[in-house]
């Protein structure tokens, strides 16, 4: 195999308080075929995010365009990337220097075909602001071998850690434009495509801090609705091949929902397991609840809760 050209894109937007780590983080991977893209979203900081972009000359390529969100920054490198492979790296993220090297590596054994269809992702530690350790994020390899959806549904793809091919890219459409959650739905949208590949080892520094926007209340209800609007696209033949039935998929997808804090989705994902129960077993509202709170490991606690009001 040759040594094949990686595009890591970084769209920013008034970041000048991170983008100097970040870009030194993709300068620094040891695999040789890299170039970096910093495109300026429109940035309305008086030249800081700028000013640190041009200091690095002809060591990066730096673009500047209109506000448009990050759907938009990244399509525009997209279009504008020499690589054969895209990786996205937000300016308040960190790349460990063998990023793209340990995931070119399982690129090396794949076949042409499978290289034109690549959706690989990778674990990754969470972070504070000043890159103190949080918590080390693996996803569960047995449940994605057995049922690929789930990546996106029980949330276990962080989207820097992501090595995607250019072919697959555009055969997806590209980040459709969503405020805060364009990598669920293009996830999604690839997943349906090709098989993703979960490489178990850690690549990325993820910074967790407050200016982020998907920490807003509307943005976590724009994030909800997405999830619904993805649940009610899968069909039948997709949720089958995740699970034996549909009472089970939803169920599993409403407790994945319910970690990450998302109200309506969680609901709506329930509501369609609840659904799924009824039509199956034919049980009463009753019985059906107790259903539920088993597969969310609520039984007991609702029946202590029944016990203090003296229900029979």
């Amino acid at each position: 195999m040759t040594c094949p050209l990686v595009s890591i894109l970084i769209p920013v937007y008034n970041g000048a308080n991170y983008l100097r780590e970040a870009i030194d983080s993709a300068l620094a991977q040891t695999w040789p075929q890299r170039e970096v893209l910093v495109i300026n979203d429109g940035s309305a900081d008086n030249g800081a995010t700028e000013g640190i972009a041009l200091s690095y000359g002809e060591r990066i390529r730096y673009f500047f365009k209109p506000n448009g969100g990050v759907a938009s920054a990244l399509n525009y490198g997209i279009q504008h990337m020499r690589g054969e492979f895209f990786s996205w790296l937000s300016h308040d993220d960190v790349y460990l220097p063998h990023k793209l090297a340990a995931q070119m590596r399982q690129v090396e054994t794949l076949s042409a075909r499978q290289r034109n269809n690549l959706f690989l992702f990778s674990a990754y530690r969470a972070v504070t602001a000043q890159c103190k350790p949080l918590y080390t994020f693996h996803a569960d390899r047995a449940l994605l071998q057995r049922a690929p959806l789930y990546a996106v549904f029980r949330h276990m793809i962080n989207g820097c850690t992501t090595l995607v091919s250019r072919d697959l890219l555009e055969r997806a459409g590209g980040f459709h434009n969503l405020p805060t959650t364009q990598d669920y739905d293009l996830w999604f949208r690839l997943i349906r495509l090709t098989l993703p590949i979960y490489l178990d080892e850690v690549v990325l520094l993820s910074r967790l801090h407050q200016a982020q926007g998907f920490r807003t209340r509307v943005a976590r209800a724009e994030a909800a609705q997405t999830f619904i609007r993805l649940m009610d696209e899968l069909t039948d033949e997709e949720i089958l091949s995740c699970e034996q039935d549909r009472q089970t998929f939803f169920a599993n997808i409403g407790k994945g929902l319910c970690e990450i804090d998302l109200k309506a989705a969680h609901d709506h994902a329930w509501n369609q397991a609840s659904v799924a129960a009824r039509l199956r077993h034919r049980l009463s509202p009753k019985h059906n609840l107790k259903l539920l709170l088993h597969h969310m490991g609520l039984l007991s606690q609702w029946r202590a809760w029944r016990q203090r009001l003296g229900a029979s």
